[in-house]
């Protein structure tokens, strides 16, 4: 019973959706409630993937704020000054 709404769901949208979709269109159209994660479940057991994966935020975010970018060492050349070189 389950999978069969899940599966209907699943090919009306042609394959474009995910668990946590199917469970909003199980709520608002067939006003059926079931948790994501039996959703999730019935999805592996059946092979339903989905074909669009989410694009993750946190890449554009570290890109955008140029979160994760090397310096120079310029405590390196200080110390070079200071102490002398490495090879002495």
């Amino acid at each position: 019973m389950d999978y069969q709404i899940i599966k209907k769901i699943f090919h009306k949208h042609q394959g474009k959706v995910g668990a946590l979709q199917i469970k909003m269109i199980m709520e608002n159209t067939e006003h059926i409630v079931m948790n994501h994660k039996r959703i999730r479940r019935i999805m592996k057991k059946y092979n339903l993937v989905c074909k669009i994966r989410r694009a993750n935020p946190y890449k554009q975010m570290a890109q955008a704020t140029k979160e994760h970018q090397t310096c120079e060492n310029c405590l390196w050349q200080y110390e070079n000054v200071r102490f002398g070189s490495p090879s002495m």
